[in-house]
Protein backbone atom coordinates (compact mmCIF):
# COMPACT_ATOMS: atom_id res chain seq x y z
CA UNK A 1 0.00 0.00 0.00
CA UNK A 2 1.36 3.44 -0.87
CA UNK A 3 1.85 6.14 1.71
CA UNK A 4 -0.89 8.18 0.03
CA UNK A 5 -3.68 5.89 1.14
CA UNK A 6 -2.15 4.23 4.19
CA UNK A 7 -4.44 6.26 6.43
CA UNK A 8 -7.59 5.11 4.65
CA UNK A 9 -9.73 2.74 6.71
CA UNK A 10 -9.36 -0.78 5.40
CA UNK A 11 -11.71 -2.90 7.47
CA UNK A 12 -15.42 -2.47 8.11
CA UNK A 13 -14.61 -1.85 11.77
CA UNK A 14 -12.17 0.95 10.89
CA UNK A 15 -14.75 2.50 8.56
CA UNK A 16 -17.38 2.37 11.31
CA UNK A 17 -15.02 4.04 13.79
CA UNK A 18 -14.27 6.80 11.29
CA UNK A 19 -17.97 7.29 10.51
CA UNK A 20 -18.76 7.59 14.24
CA UNK A 21 -15.94 10.11 14.71
CA UNK A 22 -17.10 12.15 11.74
CA UNK A 23 -20.69 12.17 13.02
CA UNK A 24 -19.53 13.84 16.26
CA UNK A 25 -17.75 16.72 14.51
CA UNK A 26 -19.86 19.85 14.15
CA UNK A 27 -17.78 21.75 11.60
CA UNK A 28 -18.57 20.57 8.09
CA UNK A 29 -16.99 22.19 5.06
CA UNK A 30 -18.75 21.62 1.75
CA UNK A 31 -16.21 21.30 -1.02
CA UNK A 32 -16.51 22.79 -4.48
CA UNK A 33 -16.02 20.48 -7.46
CA UNK A 34 -12.41 21.64 -7.79
CA UNK A 35 -11.69 21.11 -4.09
CA UNK A 36 -13.23 17.65 -4.23
CA UNK A 37 -11.14 16.84 -7.29
CA UNK A 38 -7.99 18.03 -5.47
CA UNK A 39 -8.90 15.86 -2.48
CA UNK A 40 -9.39 12.83 -4.72
CA UNK A 41 -5.98 13.41 -6.33
CA UNK A 42 -4.33 13.69 -2.92
CA UNK A 43 -5.95 10.44 -1.77
CA UNK A 44 -4.97 8.41 -4.84
CA UNK A 45 -1.45 9.85 -5.00
CA UNK A 46 -2.02 11.99 -8.08
CA UNK A 47 -0.37 14.92 -6.33
CA UNK A 48 2.53 12.89 -4.94
CA UNK A 49 4.58 13.64 -2.94
CA UNK A 50 1.79 15.66 -1.25
CA UNK A 51 -0.21 13.68 1.30
CA UNK A 52 -2.57 16.53 2.16
CA UNK A 53 -3.42 20.07 1.20
CA UNK A 54 -0.36 22.34 1.27
CA UNK A 55 0.71 23.93 4.52
CA UNK A 56 1.83 27.55 4.52
CA UNK A 57 5.47 26.46 4.39
CA UNK A 58 4.82 24.18 1.40
CA UNK A 59 2.78 26.84 -0.39
CA UNK A 60 5.39 29.58 0.06
CA UNK A 61 8.16 27.24 -1.06
CA UNK A 62 6.15 26.26 -4.14
CA UNK A 63 5.44 29.91 -5.04
CA UNK A 64 9.04 31.06 -4.50
CA UNK A 65 10.92 28.10 -6.01
CA UNK A 66 8.36 25.83 -7.72
CA UNK A 67 9.59 23.18 -5.29
CA UNK A 68 8.38 21.75 -2.01
CA UNK A 69 10.56 22.23 1.08
CA UNK A 70 12.06 18.76 0.51
CA UNK A 71 13.29 19.88 -2.94
CA UNK A 72 10.63 18.00 -4.95
CA UNK A 73 9.56 19.86 -8.09
CA UNK A 74 5.93 20.86 -7.63
CA UNK A 75 4.65 23.96 -9.50
CA UNK A 76 0.93 23.61 -8.67
CA UNK A 77 -0.75 25.14 -5.61
CA UNK A 78 -2.94 22.55 -3.91
CA UNK A 79 -4.68 24.42 -1.13
CA UNK A 80 -8.02 24.20 0.60
CA UNK A 81 -9.26 27.76 0.36
CA UNK A 82 -12.07 28.44 2.79
CA UNK A 83 -13.56 31.64 4.11
CA UNK A 84 -14.42 32.63 7.62
CA UNK A 85 -13.21 31.66 11.04
CA UNK A 86 -14.80 28.23 11.33
CA UNK A 87 -11.51 26.39 11.71
CA UNK A 88 -8.53 26.52 14.04
CA UNK A 89 -5.17 24.77 14.02
CA UNK A 90 -5.52 21.37 15.67
CA UNK A 91 -9.26 21.24 15.05
CA UNK A 92 -10.79 18.39 13.04
CA UNK A 93 -13.35 19.19 10.37
CA UNK A 94 -15.46 17.03 8.09
CA UNK A 95 -15.17 17.60 4.36
CA UNK A 96 -18.38 16.93 2.45
CA UNK A 97 -19.49 16.90 -1.16
CA UNK A 98 -22.31 19.14 -2.43
CA UNK A 99 -24.84 16.43 -1.52
CA UNK A 100 -23.78 16.43 2.13
CA UNK A 101 -21.93 13.11 1.97
CA UNK A 102 -18.99 13.06 4.37
CA UNK A 103 -15.93 12.30 2.23
CA UNK A 104 -12.96 13.00 4.52
CA UNK A 105 -11.85 13.95 7.99
CA UNK A 106 -9.24 16.71 8.08
CA UNK A 107 -7.11 17.87 10.98
CA UNK A 108 -6.14 21.49 10.42
CA UNK A 109 -2.36 21.92 10.67
CA UNK A 110 -1.87 25.30 9.00
CA UNK A 111 -3.92 28.42 8.36
CA UNK A 112 -2.77 31.25 6.12
CA UNK A 113 -3.92 33.88 3.67
CA UNK A 114 -1.70 33.98 0.60
CA UNK A 115 -0.67 37.29 -0.90
CA UNK A 116 -2.27 36.60 -4.27
CA UNK A 117 -1.04 39.80 -5.93
CA UNK A 118 2.57 39.11 -4.90
CA UNK A 119 2.29 35.46 -5.87
CA UNK A 120 0.83 36.26 -9.28
CA UNK A 121 3.55 38.83 -10.00
CA UNK A 122 6.20 36.16 -9.41
CA UNK A 123 4.81 34.22 -12.36
CA UNK A 124 4.41 37.14 -14.75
Amino acid sequence: MSKHNERLPQSTEEKDVLAREMSQIKTIITLTERQLSDLEQIIIGGFAPLTGFMTETEYKSMVDTMRLPDGSFFPIPVTLDIEGDRVNIGKKVVLADVYGNHVALLEVTSLYAPDKVRDLNLFL
